[in-house]
């Protein structure tokens, strides 16, 4: 039963931080990768997980001429 709450857990701070995540995108578009690299650490987003949205992100902003 922990187990199971645990998981249950798990899945509400990866879908909070995926949300977050998702914010940044659309901030990095519009601000820059200054603002959106701000935003997710204010939010605790781990320096890992900052890296590679920012790294991806350009990379996607550029794809689609954003």
């Amino acid at each position: 039963m922990e187990r199971r709450n645990s998981a249950a857990r798990d899945q509400r701070r990866d879908a909070k931080t995926a949300a977050i995540v998702q914010h940044a995108l659309a901030l990095l578009a519009v601000a820059g990768v200054n603002e959106a690299q701000r935003y997710l650490r204010q939010r605790a987003v781990p320096v890992s997980v900052v890296e590679r949205v920012l790294a991806h992100g350009r990379r996607r902003v550029a794809l689609h001429g954003k």
